[in-house]
């Protein structure tokens, strides 16, 4: 990638990611052909293209084509890639204004009962502790969408629009409060098993980061997750004010 642009730096994309029967792969000169890319069977890259125009942005960041996915011609590469890709994976959003396709890339925002419960959820989806980003933007909006909906005394017209919207203004904060992102990492749902141990090892901040092996990390996911829990709860005590919780070392 040319990053002589005048230090603009590509505002990344974040996506619910649908369950495999509703998927498909396409090759694209997008990546050089080099793997095969997955997306919604009814989804369209040059049409998520026009929509990231629409959004006045020239350059963005998809995790489906740039960082290398299973299969392809060089398939030996993908693991090799992985091994640092999965632990800097958190930078590429950090700070950023990140467009969000909450219902799936390229699908516009839509809400029936069952979706905040469901496994393709975006605000249950592990990596998103990671892509939350400084700020978003809703990507599908429309008028008559679910973003629109209007407040009266705290709530949005249904239970369903309420408890979506408050989800909606809650996840910027699990980035900060460390406690609630290690609740609520232990219920989220994840495709690979190491996503939960890299969304919570990113929010730590450590300045060095070591290379991921992910044959040693599928091995002994359930154990290294369990180790990272145990280890934040013993370095983060709240204390015992909520209202001006801080978080010692």
């Amino acid at each position: 990638m040319d990053f002589a642009f005048d230090g603009w730096w590509p505002q990344p994309i974040s996506h619910a990611w649908m369950d495999e029967q509703s998927r498909t792969v396409v090759l694209t000169p997008i990546n050089g052909y080099e793997w095969p890319v997955p997306i919604l069977k009814d989804a369209n890259l040059n049409l998520i293209h026009i929509e990231m125009l629409n959004l006045r942005l020239e350059y963005t960041w998809l995790d489906i084509l740039c960082l290398r996915q299973v299969g392809g011609r060089r398939e030996d590469l993908h693991v090799e890639e992985w091994k640092l890709d999965i632990p800097t994976i958190g930078a590429v959003y950090y700070n950023k204004n990140v467009v969000c396709y909450l219902s799936g890339l390229g699908q516009p925002l839509t809400l029936k009962e069952g979706d905040l419960e469901s496994q393709q959820c975006w605000f249950r989806y592990a990596w998103m502790l990671q892509e939350v980003g400084e700020d978003r933007v809703i990507a599908g909006d429309m008028p008559d969408r679910p973003l629109h909906t209007e407040c009266k005394d705290g709530k949005y017209g249904t239970q369903l629009l309420t408890k979506f919207h408050k989800q909606l203004q809650s996840m910027h904060e699990t980035w900060f409060e460390v406690s609630e992102a290690l609740e609520k990492m232990h219920h989220w749902v994840s495709m690979n098993p190491v996503d939960k141990i890299a969304g919570l090892s990113f929010i730590l901040g450590s300045e060095l980061i070591p290379v991921m092996s992910l044959q040693a990390l599928y091995a002994q996911n359930s154990r290294i997750y369990t180790a990272l829990r145990i280890r934040i709860l013993c370095h983060y005590t709240p204390t015992t004010s909520r209202r001006n919780s801080k978080f010692n070392l």
